[in-house]
């Protein structure tokens, strides 16, 4: 009998150990599937290489899970984007119908995140009924499709207002103004494409931008000083991002994935001292903790970003046609 006990057990251990090694080598490999996230845009997104917007990303996520703030099972962060300057979600939305294009072949992947970031003035234009934004919102519903074929979560990068604001079109003339009705636009992108089993993502970067903003006001600062921290976000055009600006929104998207409080984070770019880390977190948690606004819609209640509604009726759109329609002006601008 014991020989036949053994005769018998050996393949039934052997059989038992070649599954459990199975098992084993099947959730290492699920394991350790990347995170991927793919960034489409334009300068916005790829200003400060390498420490733009997909850098600091890939340092934040990867401290993330380093530190075991994150529960994810994924133990390698990889970042692709694909921008060109001055370019709409509209032409990276006809790209991706090129399948030998950079957004098509990166679309084909199997993706986690996909951060859509539109360019600089034409959230806005939903206050104004301008057509350039019903395109934009169609582009953006377009790319969220592909997002989805891809496997992977949408989040919208909500841009700021330009430091001066937007002196082309007067409803947006100021950078409160211009944020106001910014974030009026991103809230348009996510309530359109957001359905109850896969909700659109809100980086809200530019209500971080904001939030700097107020907290200097409310000290008695001028927010706009050119050694403020609010101006120091910003390159000398007061529109692009500096590696400083490009932190904030790191920091929003991340916040915006992971659901984490960002103010536990500890990375931070060379270039940014801890001091303005430490301002530049707490204003990503304040962004963070403002989004989403609560029910009723928005459009029944206060603006999200604190800042003064400008009706469309009463501000009507001073539209140049040089403002949006030639890819080098807007190429300029972000």
């Amino acid at each position: 009998m014991t020989i036949k006990f053994k005769a018998s057990f050996r393949p039934v251990t052997l059989g038992w150990m070649a599954a459990a090694f199975a098992l084993c080598f099947a959730q290492q490999v699920y394991a350790e599937q990347p995170h991927r996230a793919l960034f489409i845009g334009n300068s916005y997104t790829a200003a400060n290489a390498p420490d733009d917007l997909k850098g600091q990303y890939q340092a934040l996520m990867q401290e993330a899970i380093e530190r075991n703030l994150w529960a994810d099972t994924s133990v390698v962060i990889e970042t692709q984007d694909v921008t060109a300057g001055g370019y709409l979600l509209r032409m990276h939305l006809k790209d991706a119908q090129q399948p030998a294009s950079p957004v098509a072949q990166a679309l084909a992947t199997t993706l986690s995140v996909v951060v859509l970031q539109e360019q600089s003035q034409i959230p806005a234009f939903k206050l104004t009924g301008h057509p350039e934004y019903q395109q934009s919102l169609n582009a953006f519903e377009g790319l969220d499709d592909l997002a989805e074929t891809a496997g992977a979560t949408t989040v919208a990068l909500m841009t700021w207002g330009r430091r001066q604001g937007d002196a082309s079109n007067s409803f947006m003339s100021t950078f409160k103004s211009m944020q106001s009705a910014l974030a009026k636009g991103y809230e348009g992108y996510v309530q359109k494409t957001s359905t109850s089993t896969r909700p659109i993502l809100m980086a809200p970067a530019g209500l971080a931008f904001e939030a700097i903003f107020d907290d200097l006001v409310a000290a008695g600062q001028d927010p706009v000083a050119e050694d403020s921290i609010f101006s120091r976000l910003y390159e000398p055009d007061g529109s692009h991002p500096t590696s400083l600006g490009s932190y904030l929104a790191a920091l929003t998207v991340v916040g915006a994935v992971t659901g984490l409080n960002v103010t536990a984070f500890q990375w931070r770019p060379q270039s940014v001292s801890e001091e303005d880390a430490i301002l530049l977190r707490n204003a990503a948690l304040t962004a963070l903790s403002v989004w989403p606004p609560p029910a009723p819609a928005v459009e029944q209640q206060a603006d999200i970003s604190t800042a003064e509604v400008v009706e469309p009726s009463v501000a009507e759109p001073q539209i140049e046609a040089d403002v949006i329609a030639p890819e080098e002006v807007i190429e300029d601008q972000g």
